[in-house]
């Protein structure tokens, strides 16, 4: 009938992030010791898709009109469905975390 597709088609994005730690210790005398640590979580900032609307509703059986569509029959997108919760069949509805950056400071005796 033509309505196949492949394995794994509406998968998210593939998460190519690039993560950064930077340490620096420093000897205060004896046994203290004082680190500094600076962690860079996505550090380029690549945003990485998680999910997808993946229901798809048909008018009818024999009908196999998109109903759920997220654009309109002339190609544009449907103002109605632009955002994740109304997001139409094949829609991206969420990515994972842009750039986070955590900072640690930890003396040692």
């Amino acid at each position: 009938m033509g309505l196949e597709s492949g394995r794994f088609l509406l998968g998210g994005c593939p998460d190519r992030t690039v993560d950064l730690a930077l340490v620096r210790n420093v000897r205060l005398g004896g046994n203290r010791t004082f680190q500094v640590r600076l962690d860079v979580f996505n550090a380029v900032n690549t945003v990485v898709i998680n999910d997808r609307e993946r229901n798809i509703t048909f008018r009818s059986p024999t009908d196999l009109t998109i109903v759920n569509s997220e654009t309109l029959p002339d190609g544009s997108i449907d103002p109605a469905r632009l955002t994740p919760r109304t997001a139409g069949f094949g829609a991206a509805t969420s990515a994972q975390a842009l750039r986070n950056l955590q900072l640690q400071l930890r003396f040692g005796f």
